[in-house]
């Protein structure tokens, strides 16, 4: 029993730029290889699509990938959870979740339930399908993507259960434990929230590929066959091959058509925007050296990283010039997000030493004032230390008036000067 395992596509992803191809072309690369190989079924972990109303286009060209699954007959039957309509069991069979690109307002039909109508793919929501491959039962359990804060108690109140007599697969699209689409998201399903019994694990929507075990069994991420974050860790892509005999078994297939992508960091200290713009050029032409493996212009994800001269800000740096410079040899990100001005730079320094000095929280906030006001005005209105309490006492209206009578002061002097 072979299984194919294949996540976040993405189709229609950067449309009406060059990368628009991409997501096509690797799509179909998987689906090919997955039925070449002879895959009894191929299990797709949500988002097959970039919108959750793709255009015409995209989804025309996205039945014609599904379609090569007709190139091998798995003999694949029901025998017992969800119905489906025949047409979706000829073939090699697609099991399908929706991801959170495909999630739609309740009450709507999302693109998953409309292709399922059309006996395209079987789709699964908190839904279990039994199936039979030659002599043997395999039960597919699915819940697609629930938006974060509902999903740990969408999945208690579902409660799947191992079916006896067959091999059991639980398919998931969420962010679990540490494995997240982004830093800032956090995870409401924890590994140990996952019940037990089941032969295989699943989780779409993490776009690096990653292979742990929970609960004494494997649990796999496929991954993305799509670049869409540029992240260090997405440098290969693929699906997985998965064998459920006695002992299972997997492999993961690389992709040969994905793009060469290079993620570099820039260090800089002290530098002007021509010397900036210099070094950055520099960099992008020394990657465009190393050796490739694919013709298409290879993707170059660039962080600068560090501090610019006195009186230059981040926001002066122009990295769009740079990019269409090289728009014929290259697709380009640069993050300027960790490019510091001095001023910026040193306030940084000066927090991350107050926090590693045992000061109270009074005097590190006395401290960080000082020190902001000193880059605001040359003489202080008053002291500090009046300015704190002032503030903490909720007396802004006091510190308006002080404000205003110094001034109003320092305006006579001038004119009687």
């Amino acid at each position: 029993m072979r299984l194919a395992i294949i996540s976040d596509n993405h189709l229609g992803f950067k449309r009406g730029t060059p990368r628009f191809e991409d997501a096509f072309i690797q799509a179909e690369e998987a689906f090919t290889k997955a039925v070449e190989r002879g895959a009894d079924l191929i299990l797709l972990g949500g988002d097959l699509f970039e919108k959750p109303v793709p255009p015409l286009e995209v989804v025309i060209r996205t039945l014609k990938i599904l379609n090569l699954r007709f190139k091998h007959d798995s003999a694949v039957a029901w025998c017992g959870g969800k119905e489906v309509r025949s047409e979706a069991l000829r073939g090699t069979p697609v099991l399908s979740l929706h991801g959170n690109h495909e999630l739609r307002s309740k009450g709507q039909t999302n693109i998953m339930e409309m292709l399922e109508a059309t006996g395209t793919l079987v789709y699964l929501h908190r839904d279990t399908i039994v199936l039979k491959i030659g002599d043997e039962k395999l039960a597919v359990h699915g819940m697609s993507h629930v938006p974060e804060r509902y999903s740990l108690e969408a999945l208690k109140q579902w409660r799947p259960r191992p079916v006896e007599g067959a091999k059991n697969v639980l398919m998931l699209h969420q962010s679990l434990g540490s494995f997240v689409f982004q830093d800032r998201e956090q995870a409401r399903i924890q590994l140990g929230d996952l019940p037990e019994g089941f032969d295989l694990y699943v989780c779409g929507h993490v776009h690096c590929r990653a292979e742990i075990e929970v609960r004494g069994k494997p649990l796999l991420f496929p991954g993305s066959t799509e670049r869409t974050q540029l992240l260090e860790t997405e440098r290969v892509k693929g699906f997985y091959l998965v064998d459920l005999s006695d002992v299972t078994s997997w492999e993961f297939v690389e992709l040969e058509t994905p793009r060469d992508f290079f993620f570099e960091e820039l260090r800089v200290e002290g530098v002007g925007l021509r010397e900036l713009t210099e070094m950055t050029k520099q960099r992008v032409e020394e990657v465009l050296s190393r050796p490739r493996r694919n013709p298409k212009p290879p993707l170059i994800k660039l962080r600068l990283i560090g501090t610019l001269a006195k009186g230059v800000l981040g926001s002066e740096f122009d990295p769009q010039r740079i990019i269409e410079e090289f728009s014929d040899r290259a697709l380009i990100e640069i993050d300027r997000t960790r490019l510091l001005s001095e001023l910026v730079s040193k306030k940084a320094e000066l927090v991350r030493e107050l926090r590693e000095r045992p000061l109270s929280l009074r005097d590190r906030t006395l401290r960080l004032l000082e020190e902001y006001l000193k880059d605001l005005v040359r003489e202080p209105l008053f002291s500090i230390t009046d300015l704190y309490h002032l503030l903490t006492e909720e007396k802004e209206e006091i510190v308006g008036k002080k404000v205003e009578e110094v001034l109003a002061a320092r305006v006579r002097a001038e004119v009687e000067d």
